[in-house]
């Protein structure tokens, strides 16, 4: 539909970018935190001392993620979208405080989070407060990651959620293409 003016907010460049571009699709930029984009809880486990140093990394990112976040709800202001699809857990998060209030929010789900107790319960806090009452549906890559999302928020907190499975550009990836040796040289 070339009257759908599609606009990319990303946190840093690659190869994304530059294919947005060639889709002759806006890009923004908005340089993710160097904190930020270091925090993960994928491998927390039960480990309690993994977890307190989680914490106070998040504590300590916190000032750059506020200033971030402030500046990604005015870009997107800038833009008035009807709708932002969201990549990304954090960015999903972020989402619920930096799109406004009367658009629409898809998430496109990749990873599984009931499993994951930290992003679990931010996810949940999040969900409960900020994203109470919005309009999100999510598009997961899987049936189990549907399942899990939807077990692992409150009830109803995503209008919809439907299994939307990940696609190959046959273009670049052919069975009679280079092999990843071939590729990587």
């Amino acid at each position: 539909h070339p009257e759908i003016q599609k606009v990319l907010i990303t946190g840093s460049d690659g190869q994304l970018v530059q294919a947005a571009k060639n889709e002759k699709t806006k890009v923004l930029i908005q340089q993710f935190p160097a904190l930020f984009s270091k925090i993960g809880d994928a491998g927390l486990g039960r480990s309690e001392f993994k977890l307190v140093f989680l914490i106070m990394k998040m504590i300590i990112a916190f000032p750059s993620v506020f200033f971030y976040l402030i500046r990604l709800r005015n870009a997107i202001r800038r833009e008035n979208p009807d709708l932002v699809h969201v990549l990304g857990l954090k960015m999903q998060i972020l989402s619920l405080v930096a799109v406004p209030w009367r658009v629409k929010i898809v998430w496109n789900v990749q990873d599984y989070i009931g499993q994951r107790r930290m992003v679990r319960t931010i996810m949940q806090l999040a969900m409960k407060t900020v994203g109470r009452g919005r309009d999100i549906a999510a598009g997961c890559c899987s049936d189990d990651v549907c399942r899990d999302l939807a077990e692992a928020l409150p009830a109803n907190a995503i209008r919809k959620i439907e299994t939307i499975y990940n696609t190959v550009d046959f273009n670049t990836f052919r069975p009679d293409g280079e092999t990843i040796r071939e590729f990587s040289d």
